[in-house]
């Protein structure tokens, strides 16, 4: 399976590039640096980084387009909510524009692929317990419909 996973070099997208890869999937890395996704360790003949800025939307499309990944994993955007408020239309770009943007991607180029945003606690909120599971998840999610 080819899958693409923006992110790629940060703490969750890089462990979520060795599971794929240990299980022998072929991965688009993209991301604006890359410290932990360049080393010896990896199989380049199955890991294909593409320095991207997902603010970049033209070359995210391209990098989109020429893969076609059956898989598109979103874990790029600002995850510092003080940032957020210090440069709300950067986190405007990042988080929000850059998923447009796949989304427009994937629909205009009838590409078959599956899409999974990631997210943060934020969105929920702090859980009053740890580690976090489904059913806390549960909980979160009908704490905020009441």
């Amino acid at each position: 399976m080819k899958v693409l996973v923006t992110g790629a070099d940060g703490f969750i997208g890089s462990h979520l590039c060795d599971m794929f890869l240990k299980n022998n999937h072929d991965i688009i890395a993209v991301s604006r640096n890359f410290k932990k996704i360049t080393n010896e360790k990896y199989d380049f003949a199955r890991i294909h980084p593409h320095k991207v800025d997902v603010t970049n939307f033209s070359d995210l499309t391209k990098t989109i387009l020429e893969n076609k990944p059956e898989i598109i994993i979103h874990l790029a955007g600002e995850t510092s909510h003080k940032k957020s408020f210090e440069n709300p239309m950067y986190d405007v770009d990042v988080n929000l524009k850059s998923t447009l943007c796949i989304l427009e991607t994937i629909q205009k180029s009838k590409l078959n692929c599956k899409f999974i945003l990631g997210s943060t606690f934020i969105v929920v909120g702090k859980p009053d317990s740890l580690p976090i599971n489904d059913t806390v998840i549960q909980q979160l999610f009908m704490g905020q419909q009441d």
